[in-house]
């Protein structure tokens, strides 16, 4: 029995005494006890896990002198992360945990070597991208800057390192926060980010795959994962967050609505499915939050499930589907105690020609409805130089993409 499982028995067990805080405390109990004999759970499905992600604060790490914030960086890391890897796995083989990428996010370094050169943010990618090799770690994100209403000459100098910065360190992820609903969506913000895309696509040590490492966000969420995440400075010294994808959410409910269900029974089975999969996710969270936090020396929290939204697919195509899907989802992540990503994984990212014009214009089109609205919005302008629309490309670390045109 796997874990996903164990909970939704559990749940039923218990009826309306399944408080979330109860089922996992007994799951986790459970577990603990049937692992003696067994180190290993099985079950025919699963929990699949997107991403775990650790958050690691560099606030301490701040100094005038941008060599001592680059020293201070890689050694918090190093210190804090290095037991994370393994303790992931070790935790995903005890509860019969899929997971599929184990990676970093540290706070925005706009924040923490404000006032360095281009060339010092350069360089602090590069010992970013050597601390998560060092500990094995797939990425790390927070190089960011939060830009939304204005700069400094230190956010400048960082929107002016970018192309060199992630052309230089590959597992480094990029993010601007370029808007917020209080403070609208800053134009000249959004017109560096689509120069420093175009000037990444078309370097030889850039490229497509490099692009889609640089996100530009409006009303940025608490998310740590995923290509614009980063450790927020309220999130305390380091936190563990898991991602679960809401396609395999949505696989699971049209598992337990049988099959050939029509859309209105998956439905109705995708808040439970939810509910069970966020509970499971968690406990397996916070167990490896605990031990990381035995291991490291850090106090080492539980940052919380993050559940991207999921796509129609063949069930029900069109936007009124997913809206549906959306509500049905919030729904059984609130049973949980879990919160959706409105942000989905892959939505925000637009494949475009090499020779694409007006790339600021298209970077607003997405991010001022989105300031809006009030809605979380994460735009990635993947540029394929000498491509043309509607063609496909398949490209390291991103997958198949069709070619799109340009609004006119």
């Amino acid at each position: 029995m796997d874990l996903h499982r164990l909970v939704r028995l559990l749940t039923e067990a218990l009826g309306p005494a399944a408080t979330p805080e109860r089922v996992e405390r007994l799951a986790v109990d459970l577990l603990d006890g049937a692992l003696a004999d067994s180190p290993r759970l099985t079950g025919a499905e699963p929990l699949a896990v997107r991403a775990v992600t650790l958050g690691v604060s560099l606030r301490d790490c701040a100094s005038r002198l941008p060599a001592t914030v680059r020293a201070r960086a890689y050694d918090k890391v190093r210190k804090v992360a290095g037991h994370h890897v393994r303790t992931v796995g070790e935790e995903a083989a005890r509860y019969g945990v899929c997971v599929g990428e184990v990676g970093l996010a540290v706070t925005p370094v706009a924040l923490v070597a404000d006032g360095g050169a281009a060339r010092d943010y350069v360089l602090l990618a590069r010992v970013l991208d050597a601390a998560a090799e060092h500990v094995g770690a797939h990425a790390v994100g927070g190089f960011a800057a939060l830009v939304e209403s204005g700069m400094t000459p230190g956010d400048r100098a960082f929107l002016d390192a970018l192309p060199d910065a992630l052309a230089a360190a590959p597992r480094v992820r990029a993010a601007v926060v370029c808007g917020s609903t209080a403070a609208g969506v800053h134009a000249a913000a959004a017109e560096r980010v689509a120069h420093a895309a175009f000037v990444l696509a078309h370097r030889a040590d850039g490229g497509p795959s490099a692009c889609a490492r640089l996100t530009a966000r409006c009303n940025a969420t608490r998310a740590a994962d995923g290509p614009g995440g980063f450790h927020g400075p309220g999130e305390g010294d380091a936190a563990v967050t898991v991602a679960l994808a809401g396609a395999d959410v949505l696989a699971r409910a049209r598992l337990d609505a049988g099959p050939d269900a029509p859309f209105d029974a998956v439905l109705a089975a995708l808040p439970g499915a939810a509910a069970d999969a966020a509970h499971a996710a968690t406990a397996f969270g916070r167990a490896c939050a605990d031990r990381l936090a035995e291991r490291s020396g850090f106090a080492v929290r539980f940052g919380g499930v993050a559940l991207s939204l999921p796509d129609a697919g063949d069930l029900a195509p069109g936007a009124a589907a997913r809206a549906l899907l959306g509500a049905a989802l919030r729904r059984g992540a609130a049973l949980a105690h879990a919160h959706v990503d409105e942000d989905a994984h892959a939505a925000g990212l637009l494949a475009l020609p090499g020779d694409a014009p007006a790339l600021t214009a298209l970077l607003l089109d997405a991010l001022v409805p989105a300031a809006a609205e009030g809605r979380a919005r994460s735009v990635r302008l993947l540029i394929i130089p000498g491509a043309r629309v509607g063609e496909t490309a398949d490209l390291p670390g991103v997958g198949r993409v069709r070619v799109r045109a340009l609004p006119r």
